[in-house]
């Protein structure tokens, strides 16, 4: 016999939509329970305003099993621009009711996922451009990540003069982060001279000692609000340290390595290599640069050049 469904059941799977969807067929009195509960998760504040707890017992099953599909549909594992997952947006911007409550959801949300945006902008009614606005602005002010996650929603976009406008400001906010990163200073440090695009991902490797290994992850991208980023780790049998730390700050330190500014970097590699007792073997390295400039990046991150 299963175990009775109990309200915590259903609240603590209310964040995951595979967890929420085993959970379609609820007995009106839970399902009135779980949406009069207190919850801070976007998913419990769109089932409650899809969902009116007045409605009678056969009516509110419906309900509450149609508004689990859409947090179902609006957490789809389908590629980003695909047919399908296309398929599935529109036909929530198709649905008067789901709209407004995902529009209501959204506009009251400090953080959403992707595909409810994606849903407003395949609508790109009035009030949907309204909803959006809240999480448009400080992406636009800060030109930070958000940014980046925006402009991928242009994809599902109906074609609308708002909605253009806002379109074309993203691209030229992300031009201009672009042009003003300091990842083309760091450039010029390397000795690339001028440059108007620099990334590079590059991973060292050390040489297996008693029984360590210790690998280092370098991230530079002009393109990307994180321009830099810089990840060690420490591996002793199935046993891992993590260290990693971006321009701004530490983020983690298991290692109690510390940090160094982008032009330290060469240095601070090889004074971590002699704390963790290691020799950096290999070096690996996906980059837009060719030739020349991409030896002169391994180079560079060797502490060959001066």
């Amino acid at each position: 016999m299963k175990p009775a469904v109990t309200l915590d059941h259903v609240l603590a799977a209310v964040d995951s939509a595979f967890s929420l969807s085993r959970y379609r067929a609820l007995s009106p009195a839970l399902i009135r329970a779980v949406l009069a509960a207190e919850s801070s998760e976007t998913n419990h504040r769109f089932l409650r305003l899809a969902v009116d707890a007045e409605l009678d017992d056969v009516a509110l099953a419906l309900a509450w099993r149609r508004a689990v599909q859409v947090v179902v549909d609006t957490n789809l594992t389908y590629r980003w621009g695909s047919r399908k997952r296309r398929s599935r947006l529109q036909q929530l911007a198709r649905d008067p009711e789901m709209l407004a409550a995902i529009q209501a959801t959204v506009a009251n949300s400090e953080d959403v996922r992707l595909d409810l945006l994606a849903v407003l902008v395949a609508d790109g009614s009035d009030a949907s451009f309204d909803a959006l606005v809240p999480h448009l602005d400080p992406a636009l002010v800060e030109r930070d990540a958000r940014l980046d996650r925006l402009t991928r929603l242009k994809i599902h976009a109906a074609r609308t003069p708002a909605l253009d406008a806002v379109f074309a400001e993203i691209a030229d906010s992300l031009a201009e982060r672009r042009t003003a990163s300091p990842a083309l200073a760091l450039g010029e440090t390397i000795g690339l001279g001028t440059c108007t695009s620099l990334w590079f991902d590059a991973s060292l490797y050390s040489t297996l000692q008693r029984g360590a290994r210790v690998n280092a992850h370098v991230h530079v991208d002009s393109r990307s609000a994180t321009w830099f980023r810089v990840s060690v780790v420490r591996a002793v049998d199935f046993h891992h340290a993590y260290s990693s730390f971006d321009a701004d700050e530490i983020e983690d330190d298991a290692l109690a390595i510390g940090r160094c500014a982008p032009a330290e970097l060469p240095a601070w590699l090889a004074r971590v290599a002699t704390q963790l007792d290691v020799r950096w073997d290999h070096t690996s390295i996906r980059t837009g640069l060719r030739g020349a400039k991409r030896q002169r990046v391994l180079d560079w991150l060797a502490g060959d050049v001066v």
